[in-house]
């Protein structure tokens, strides 16, 4: 991490519930000048992480994102309400068209799974509300990067 960053959250303005220091001319320099190789889709989530969005109240109507890839193995959309209709434009684009009320929730989950070097990734959902309403539920989770004792990555 650059320098300048590190500095600048040492000063005042990062404070608690203040995070206009993320939006900074030095935090986003710094962070332009990272490498970050792109984001493995096809990353195995952990059981403990799978079972943080396996909820009751969703099964059936669940659209499940990993490293920003739609996954069909962790989705299930067997009970998505006739008035909504999904679709994907690619493997990262998602479009729900809502043309009728749904009683039920759609529920969206972005999973981020750490790999040996920093890793970026976009998804993107669009919502297209035709007519009727709908209640969507978004998740983001995230499963911690697991160090070695020296304090670099572990090998996967």
């Amino acid at each position: 991490m650059s320098a300048a960053l590190l500095e600048e959250f040492g000063v005042g303005d990062a404070r608690e519930r203040d995070e206009s220091w993320r939006y900074s001319k030095t935090a986003l320099r710094a962070l332009s000048q990272q490498d970050f190789a792109e984001a493995d889709p096809h990353s195995t989530l952990d059981v403990s992480l799978a079972a943080s969005f396996n909820w009751p109240q969703t099964r059936g109507r669940r659209l499940v994102f990993v490293n920003g890839s739609y996954s069909d193995t962790h989705s299930d959309v067997a009970n998505i309400a006739a008035g909504m209709n999904v679709r994907h434009e690619d493997g990262q684009r998602l479009v729900l068209t809502v043309t009728a009320d749904s009683a039920e929730s759609v529920h969206l989950v972005y999973a981020s799974v750490p790999g040996a070097a920093p890793t970026r990734w976009q998804a993107a959902v669009d919502l297209e509300l035709m007519a009727g309403r709908a209640t969507v539920i978004v998740q983001h989770i995230g499963a911690a990067l697991e160090r070695s004792q020296g304090g670099t990555p572990a090998s996967r």
